[in-house]
């Protein structure tokens, strides 16, 4: 007798734990997987990124200056630095990208050193770098030039082309690849739209001369704006003047401000003939400019002396002969212009049958700096606004007697400070906003120079990388 089966015959394998084992690798990769999305939940999605907060521009003192003198019949130029850096610097003079001709110069001091009659680039580096300042005269102080420092942007009212009063602009390119300067230009009737000046190209370590009575001929007044499109131009205009029956002459016309509502007019002088203002409006809407005298009391204004309408876009002439012949009251004096809209000027004095280009400017604070001529009769006049006076401390640098003139200035009114003999530059410092400049007399006629704000450092701004897109 056989033992019946009790199962289907089939071997059932059992596990102690009940379920599938699983092998090593698959536990490795779940183990990554886990620590991979653990990773992704700590971290901030995209559009949560915070960017870093902005930071200030940096200051650095500067470590090269350039510095273009026009052209003259004299040989030599004068050149100051107020730097206040420590450590080796150097000067030098080049004529025509030459190499420089060495001069020496030290923090604090001003030399008159020699050069040619044609353009010439003043360069500045190292520790002489900041705070560098030149100029240079003609005909024993008769006639004064700015060195100018590259520019984007630079002004000239009152500048001519006709046969009478002709003007040329120097455009001086102090580095070795070319530049390019664009005009633009008004007359007394609008914009001169018509005056194809665009793209001059000024080849690099040298200088363009532009007639603008064959550029653009025109009777009346004109205003010029030289803007720089690539590279570095500094820009200067010799005036010239051949009135019939009297000897012909030249004058630098120095650079007026950029378009403002408040400028000022300094070194108005008690001895001038005639006086012209010419206004300038590049907007494109109209306005009324007002006219205050800044004396050695106050600042008012004179008794018929009518706002100056300037039409959008145009040049105005106006003669203030009469109208400041009583008001000055035999003082030197400062003008101030208030307009409703942007406007820039330029004041000329005829003082002993010599023009004299008095150019509007901004009103500064702190240091500024100009330089004075060998000989002649000269004068510093400083400025204040109404608002402001306070202590001031001017510098005679080279002075053999006198010494420096340290006092306070009234708010609203124009001081007037003999030059020593012997100062080759004048250095300013105030805390209130002024204006004013050096004023020469001679037998050989009159000049002024303003008083400049000085460069002492650049600024570079902090740049960061982008955040990725979302």
């Amino acid at each position: 007798m056989s033992a019946t089966p009790t199962g289907s015959g089939r071997r059932i394998a059992e596990s102690d734990t009940g379920g599938r084992r699983f092998g090593p690798l698959v536990v490795a990769g779940l183990v990554a997987i886990l620590v991979t999305m653990g990773a992704l939940a700590l971290q901030a999605p995209a559009a949560e990124q915070i960017p870093p907060p902005p930071e200030a521009p940096a200051r650095t003192p500067l470590t090269v200056a350039d510095l273009a003198c026009p052209s003259a019949d004299s040989s030599s130029v004068t050149i100051g630095s107020d730097s206040q850096q420590d450590g080796e610097g150097s000067v030098g003079v080049s004529t025509g990208g030459s190499d420089p001709e060495p001069v020496e110069l030290s923090a604090g001091e001003a030399t008159r050193a020699r050069a040619s009659g044609d353009p010439v680039v003043v360069r500045g580096e190292g520790a002489l770098a900041p705070g560098l300042f030149a100029s240079r005269y003609a005909g024993a102080g008769r006639a004064a030039g700015e060195c100018p420092a590259p520019t984007g942007s630079t002004w000239f009212v009152g500048v001519g082309s006709s046969g009478v009063h002709d003007s040329r602009l120097q455009l001086t390119n102090p580095d070795a690849g070319p530049a390019v300067a664009d005009l633009s230009l008004w007359s007394t009737d609008g914009p001169m739209e018509e005056v194809r000046s665009r793209g001059l190209t000024v080849p690099g370590g040298d200088t363009t001369t532009i007639d603008l009575s064959d550029l653009a001929p025109h009777p009346r007044e004109l205003a010029m704006q030289v803007t720089v499109s690539r590279g570095r131009v500094a820009a200067s205009v010799l005036d010239g003047y051949a009135i019939p029956g009297q000897k012909p002459t030249e004058d630098w016309l120095t650079a007026s401000a950029e378009p403002a509502t408040k400028l000022a007019v300094p070194g108005l002088s008690k001895e001038a003939d005639e006086r012209t203002l010419v206004l300038a409006n590049p907007g494109d809407t109209g306005g009324r400019v007002k006219l205050r005298v800044t004396g050695k009391q106050s600042t008012f204004a004179p008794a018929g002396l009518e706002p100056i309408e300037v039409p959008a876009g145009q040049v105005v002439v106006t003669d203030l002969t009469d109208q400041l012949a009583g008001a000055l009251n035999g003082e030197d004096t400062a003008l101030e212009l208030t307009s409703t809209v942007p406007v820039t000027g330029t004041l000329r004095d005829v003082v002993d049958s010599d023009l004299v280009q008095l150019p509007a400017v901004a009103p500064a604070s702190g240091r500024t700096a100009t330089t004075a001529p060998e000989k002649g009769e000269r004068t510093l006049m400083l400025t204040t606004g109404a608002e402001k006076g306070g202590a001031f401390e001017v510098t005679f640098v080279g002075a053999t007697k006198g010494g420096d003139w340290r006092g306070r200035l009234k708010p609203g009114t124009t001081t007037v400070v003999e030059v020593p003999d012997g100062t080759i530059a004048v250095l300013a410092d105030g805390p209130a906003p002024y204006v004013g400049g050096v004023r020469t007399r001679s037998g050989d006629g009159s000049s002024f120079l303003p008083l400049r704000t000085l460069t002492y450092d650049r600024i570079l701004p902090k740049v960061a990388p982008a955040l990725p897109d979302e």
